[in-house]
């Protein structure tokens, strides 16, 4: 809701100032019944308006979220999910050198996919492999940063 209320109050000032500026525009022989500063006008307008209604959206929006659901996960809970978090990760430095930086990294994504909530498969087994392939090739081949393998010694 913040990014929607900010983006809302930015267009209005741009809105405004697109107003001023408009306002400012001189009037010459050559002018029709409108003027040099209608068209420029209605846009202002219409970009005025296209910020209120999605600043109104957007708390619209926040007011119907905070009476449907329920109220988000405690401090005590997120603090629980980090560390979890950091144990996989020191789960991972332990076992690196022995294993090898390929098998360990994709050990340890496949554990946080996993600890996230996704479901252990098939599918879960090759994105990590592929993802261990890809930081492997990106850091050791192409970075030239050398990481651990059990062959290296």
């Amino acid at each position: 809701m913040r990014r929607d209320l900010i983006c809302s109050l930015v267009l209005l000032v741009v809105a405004v100032g697109y107003y001023i500026a408009a306002s400012r525009i001189g009037r010459t022989a050559l002018a029709d019944a409108v003027g040099p500063t209608g068209l420029p006008r209605v846009y202002a307008g219409a970009l005025a308006g296209l910020a209120v209604a999605i600043g109104l959206t957007a708390w619209l929006r926040h007011r119907v979220r905070a009476k449907t659901e329920p109220a988000g996960p405690t401090a005590a809970h997120q603090l629980a999910r980090a560390a979890g978090a950091v144990a996989i990760g020191v789960v991972y430095l332990a076992i690196v050198a022995a294993i090898g930086y390929p098998f360990a990294i994709a050990l340890m994504l496949a554990a946080m996919a996993v600890y996230q909530g996704e479901r252990l498969s098939l599918r879960l087994v090759l994105v990590a492999a592929a993802g261990a392939a890809a930081l492997f090739v990106l850091f050791d081949l192409v970075l030239g940063v050398t990481m651990p393998a059990p062959w290296n010694g």
